[in-house]
């Protein structure tokens, strides 16, 4: 009896777990496809944001308040590698001048941050979380560090050399190391929560390795594509071990403040091919506008 039940139950059991299987393995596939999809779509649209950031802290931010403090703004340089620069003055005003190039990219996040809440389509939400990251980290832990380490030729170690005030420097690194902490996790999690709303629930194993591969390792390892010696003399590589340590800090807690009831988006495979085709297009375009032309400065006062 024993046997004969066993022989007879087998093909349901056999049957049960290839159907379990099946579906993990598709549930698996479809997971790896929409990651690459995301990861090429969030490749060159984090690249153009990186750039964007620096000319809103050039133009937007240097430029534009020595126009409206009376001053020069004779125009800006922008570099592949995120090196940037103006030719921006204004007498008696000059640090506000130098200070206007946080405040403008600080704005600039906040403002973007902000517009990501009230957008619906889930790839035009990753592009201003992206931007709003990219803008943000751009500015907050360059208040710190060039606070912290008041050289040149940053901007606030000009502004702290030339004051000379120990209050407004401690007062700068906290500020701004808090901002800092606040900013990069807080973006990290929204754009955490917007990939996982386009890969559908993710299994908590899934989950682990997004927030650790992705978000922790080659968000640690961005870190490293930047040379903070170029903006504060004889730093060393200070910011940037602080900085992928924090990211792989941030994995963690990824994890842990997942939404419990996810919406899961579909995103037609049209729209996912114009979205990578264009981000891609627009990235190329500017490597080269910036290699041939920006690169070498834009000037208007004939120098």
């Amino acid at each position: 009896m024993i046997d004969g039940t066993t022989l007879s139950t087998s093909p349901l059991v056999y049957g049960a777990l290839s159907t379990v299987s099946s579906r993990v393995s598709l549930f698996t596939k479809t997971f790896n496809l929409r990651l690459l999809l995301c990861v090429a779509f969030a490749g060159p649209v984090g690249y153009v944001g990186y750039i964007s950031a620096v000319a809103v802290h050039e133009v937007l931010g240097h430029g534009a308040a020595a126009w409206v403090l009376g001053g020069t703004f004779g125009g800006f340089a922008l570099m592949p590698d995120g090196m940037g620069s103006a030719t921006a003055e204004a007498e008696g005003h000059q640090n506000l001048v130098l200070a206007a190039g946080v405040l403008a990219g600080t704005g600039f996040g906040i403002a973007l941050l902000l517009l990501a809440r009230w957008v619906t389509h889930p790839l035009a939400k990753m592009v201003c979380l992206l931007f709003a990251f990219s803008s943000l980290e751009d500015a907050t832990p360059y208040a710190f560090w060039n606070s912290a380490f008041p050289r040149p030729p940053g901007d606030f170690g000009r502004i702290l050399l030339d004051l000379q005030s120990a209050e407004l420097r401690w007062s700068l690194v906290v500020g701004s190391g808090v901002a800092y902490v606040a900013t990069t996790i807080g973006c990290n999690i929204a754009i955490f929560r917007c990939f996982e709303s386009l890969l559908g629930r993710l299994t908590r194993i899934q989950a682990i390795m997004l927030a650790w591969v992705f978000f922790g390792f080659v968000g640690g390892v961005a870190w490293f594509g930047f040379d903070w010696n170029l903006l504060i003399q004889d730093v060393g590589r200070v910011p940037q071990y602080v900085g992928a340590s924090l990211q792989f800090a941030i994995a963690p807690l990824l994890v842990a403040t997942r939404k419990r009831e996810l919406v899961a988006v579909s995103v037609s495979n049209r729209c996912w091919a114009g979205s990578i085709a264009s981000a891609w297009l627009v990235a190329g375009s500017l490597v080269v506008v910036l290699q041939s032309w920006l690169r070498h400065g834009v000037s208007w006062t004939g120098e």
